[in-house]
């Protein structure tokens, strides 16, 4: 009975060996097929492109939607519901920027004060929970961010007023030392204290501004889920701020992309 067993999984091993596997054959494009397929209308890397640009275009110059106001989207009803996770990591790196710009330790008194002011502003703005707070906030976000660009600006202007002239310093230093000439220590001291002293407000006016880039990015969860109204409101508010671009180009890309997503609606109701 052994042996028989034996045999029978030796046949079985044989018959298995023996069998030939599948393979299945895919045949390579010739080089003609592939130059037709290239030269094809409508699917060169130029023509893709501009059909990409038109299909854009034509979906932010859209006429208006027919909107149901008892729709979950125009109550306000889905920022929080598919934004949630994006704001609530938008307010804690937020409460850690204001903790650091608290701690700053700046030389001149007028820049201290400059931060101070704007630290309790910052803290308190958000777009809310409810329907009211939602179109108030397009009008305050505006607001902030106009008025808080006036001193950062100052501030980072100013510093980089004095550290461009600081470079000019720097460069008569290098070139002396190249030259064999002494250049003693507390030139450079005084060199690195100067550079120092105005690189604070320069560092100050873009941590503000940082901020100012989060309160975007908050926005752009509302102009993503936020009703249609409140969409219109923010295209229209902040292609007024844009006219001025911003000093931090990082806080500035962000602003662009808010105006743009306003510009069109998505139909985001959910069962």
């Amino acid at each position: 009975m052994v042996r028989i067993i034996l045999c029978v999984s030796a046949l079985a091993l044989v018959s298995a060996c023996e069998s030939k596997p599948k393979v299945q054959v895919v045949w390579e494009k010739d080089d003609e097929d592939k130059k037709k397929e290239a030269e094809a209308p409508g699917t060169s890397e130029e023509e893709l492109r501009a059909a990409y640009e038109k299909r854009m275009k034509d979906r932010e110059n859209a006429p208006e939607p027919e909107l149901n106001p008892e729709e979950p989207r125009e109550q306000g009803k889905l920022v929080w519901r598919m934004g949630k996770a994006k704001l609530n990591s938008i307010y804690n790196e937020r409460a850690e920027m204001l903790a650091m710009l608290e701690r700053l330790k700046l030389d001149d008194k007028k820049d201290r004060a400059t931060i101070k002011k704007w630290i309790k502003p910052l803290t308190e703005f958000g777009i809310g929970r409810s329907i009211e707070s939602m179109e108030k906030a397009p009008d305050e976000l505006c607001k902030l961010i106009t008025d808080i660009r006036i001193p950062t600006s100052e501030m980072i202007a100013k510093g980089r007023k004095e550290l461009e002239a600081l470079k000019k310093v720097e460069e008569k230093l290098v070139a002396k030392q190249e030259a064999g000439e002494d250049v003693l220590q507390r030139q450079w001291d005084k060199f690195e204290a100067e550079r120092k002293k105005w690189s604070q407000p320069v560092g100050a006016g873009k941590r503000l501004q940082l901020v100012v880039k989060s309160i975007l990015e908050e926005a752009l969860v509302l102009a993503e889920y936020g009703p249609r109204r409140v969409q219109i409101s923010l295209r229209d508010c902040l292609t007024k701020v844009a006219e001025t671009p911003l000093e931090l180009d990082l806080a500035q890309k962000v602003l662009e992309k808010v105006v743009k997503r306003s510009k069109w609606y998505r139909d985001l109701r959910t069962d």
